[in-house]
């Protein structure tokens, strides 16, 4: 025994640090020991420690160790502590050591066992997990190598492996050869059967119901799968096909979930072949079934498949169950893939077989396939649909909302297609359906406010019409969860021509239009129409409605950045004409303006006009301040430290300097010159 050897023991086997310690000492000081010495050491050692409490990984440690150093002792301890005898013969139970992916200890195992009449243990099975040497290679290590070794050490010792027994779980080796996906190891069993006269049993179920067919299915391997029907055909077993596991998966639903459409062709060869019918109408536990996954695949081949062989067999297939979610097969071709193609592959089996599709279920989301066509804009799916219920006497929803309260017309609207929304007004006439115009959806959306934020005048004028007919009194007003409403939306668009209608709808119908409600952005109609450059029009027809309805415009209210009317128009505009309609209304209603209020970045109407250098807007400012009693602001600074009189002179405005100054002095306001103000005049 060298030091080397003694500090692998140390490492790996459990002795205590006193055997340790005087085994190294004996080496130091050359001291042997007899065989017999040694022989009681080890024995003492191993009662000290406990041998039966050491677990497989550290007994698989210490017998590696032990056989490939060649400590016979310690091997025939490690051994024969685990030794069975049967009729006469030595066996070892190679489950206790077999759950380590060790190759070479296998092999110097087998090869230890055969030199000392000791039989290797296949068939016995662990207490834990019902698992024996074949089991526990290919569950834990896949491993084929073990496998064949474990297939030749049974062959040469005439022993027959129990290639049928499972473990406590169900598992047999093929069931788990098939789990693993491994071909090597299935061809390896299949050999081995065949070798031994044993007829493998197939279509054994473990615990939760799976079989080696359905195994293979899951894994996608085909290979797999051709290996067991020749094995099948030859053996004259009649594989399992349609029997469900827990979760309620069998072969051909599972194909159609992976999309496999040879595994699918391969099952439908073998029933035809076996005079067997697939259950195409079988469902899993989430109530899905072979149609819906097809469908939900999108996979037109898959569908034409199960449809031949449901019309070969006198199978008629589900087309209104509902599977995951609520949804069904044209529920599916809609809203998943909007293919046309599915869809009519579907209307035509109806027909066939006298089928009537229910047009108006809906799903968990409470969607409807009128709903969903509309949802994604595909007006040819709505005309078929409509075509369909024609024929079929069938009235479509309309109104119906889905969990966001959304509804046709509004994802119509929504879509901007006015051709989607003149195919529903047309159904509805022809039907005696009532359109709900007003109804909103979660963010407080109807028809009217998506179609004046979509800009579009054609679908507005389709929505007051079609209320005018049907006695509907659209509500003008209704704002969303923006706080935003039909006139606010129509002035942001800058349209004028919807202004004019919802104003006209309005006179006509007695509505007063909120024309100074904010929205969460703290704008408002009249606030937006000067943003846009020169709309005197807008601005005009703010200004009329106003009037005509005695309600007073809102001149000096901010939005959030700190905009408000008369500021935008000095900003955006280059010409005084809209100011002077903002002045002129103010002077009629007896409003004060706030001409020294400032936004965000510190502007204010004097500074804007400076900097647009604009002299009829600065006398257009001087002048309503000394009428209405205000001081103007003319050393304020921007937040680029910009003020009217540097503005001025940096313009090189002589006119505006004078203006200024004379302004100055009336008011006496003591006007910030410096020398860089004299210093620019002088470069200009």
């Amino acid at each position: 025994m060298d030091v080397e050897c003694l500090k692998i023991i140390m490492k790996n086997v459990f002795y205590n640090n006193d055997f340790i310690i005087s085994m190294i000492y004996a080496c130091k000081f050359h001291i042997q020991y007899s065989t017999l010495q040694l022989k009681r050491v080890f024995h003492e050692q191993m009662n000290n420690i406990g041998l039966g409490h050491m677990n497989g990984k550290q007994k698989c440690k210490a017998l590696t160790l032990a056989l490939k150093h060649k400590y016979e002792e310690l091997v025939r301890v490690l051994i024969l502590y685990d030794i069975i005898i049967k009729n006469g013969k030595r066996y070892y139970p190679l489950s206790l050591i077999y759950s380590n992916d060790n190759v070479s200890l296998i092999h110097l195992l087998t090869k230890y066992a055969d030199e000392n009449n000791i039989l290797l243990e296949l068939n016995e099975k662990d207490n834990t997990s019902g698992n024996y040497p074949l089991l526990l290679a290919i569950e834990r290590n896949n491993c084929v190598e073990m496998t064949q070794l474990l297939m030749e050490y049974a062959n040469k010792n005439n022993i027959a492996i129990e290639v049928n027994d499972v473990n406590n779980d169900g598992w047999s080796p093929v069931s788990l050869a098939c789990e693993k996906n491994n071909l090597k190891i299935i061809k390896l069993l299949l050999d081995y059967a065949n070798s031994n006269n044993i007829i493998l049993e197939i279509n054994k179920k473990n615990k939760w119901n799976q079989y080696p067919l359905l195994l293979a299915c899951i894994k996608n391997n085909i290979g797999i799968i051709k290996l067991l029907i020749k094995y099948a055909e030859e053996n004259n077993i009649i594989l399992e096909l349609d029997e469900k596991s827990n979760d309620g998966w069998n072969p051909i639903l599972w194909a159609c979930y992976t999309n496999n459409i040879k595994i699918i062709q391969l099952l439908m060869d073998y029933a035809n072949k076996n005079n067997l019918h697939l259950n195409l109408t079988m469902r899993n536990n989430i109530g899905n079934y072979p149609l819906f996954m097809a469908y939900y695949n999108n996979n037109i081949t898959i569908v034409n498949l199960l449809m031949e062989y449901a019309e070969k067999n006198n199978i008629i297939l589900q087309l209104n169950e509902k599977g995951e979610n609520g949804n069904y097969p044209l529920q599916l071709a809609i809203k998943r893939h909007k293919d046309l193609n599915m869809i009519q592959l579907l209307l035509e089996y109806a027909n066939r077989n006298k089928i009537i599709l229910k047009l108006n279920e809906k799903n968990k989301w409470k969607e409807y396939p009128l709903l969903l066509g509309c949802s994604e804009n595909n007006i040819k799916i709505i005309q078929l649909l409509i075509d369909y219920a024609n024929k079929n006497n069938i009235v479509l929803e309309l109104n119906e909302k889905n969990k966001w309260n959304e509804y046709p017309l509004l994802q119509a609207c929504h879509h901007n297609n006015i051709g989607i929304v003149k195919i529903l007004m047309e159904y509805a006439i022809k039907h005696k359906i009532i359109l709900k115009l007003n109804e909103i959806n979660s963010d407080g959306w109807n028809p009217l406010s998506i179609a004046c934020e979509k800009n579009n005048i054609d679908i507005v004028k389709l929505l007051i019409d079609y209320a005018n007919k049907n006695n509907i009194i659209l509500e003008l007003n209704n704002h969303n969860q923006w706080e935003q409403y039909p006139l606010l939306l129509s002035c942001i668009k800058n349209n004028i021509g919807i202004v004019k209608l919802l104003m006209k709808y309005a006179n006509e119908n007695n509505i007063i239009l909120e024309i100074n409600k904010k929205n969460k952005s703290g704008n408002y109609p009249l606030i937006w129409a000067c943003y846009e450059n020169n709309n005197t029009e807008m601005i005009g027809i703010l200004i009329e409605y106003a009037l005509s309805h005695n309600i007073i415009l809102k001149l000096n209210e901010k939005d959030d950045h700190g905009w408000y009317p008369l500021l935008l128009t000095i900003k955006k505009n280059k010409n005084s004409k809209i100011t002077q309609l903002l002045i002129d209304y103010a002077n009629r209603n007896n409003i004060t303006l706030n001409l020294n209020d400032k936004n965000k970045w510190e502007e204010y109407p004097l500074l804007l006009a400076c900097i647009k250098n604009n002299i009829e807007l600065v006398k257009l400012l001087m002048d309503h301040a000394n009428k209405n009693s205000i001081i103007l602001d003319l050393n304020g600074k921007d937040t680029y430290g910009n003020y009217p009189f540097s503005l001025a002179c940096s313009n090189n405005n002589m006119e505006i300097i004078q203006l200024l100054m004379n302004y100055a002095s009336l008011n006496n306001i003591n006007l910030e010159i410096n020398r860089t103000n004299f210093e620019m005049l002088k470069v200009k």
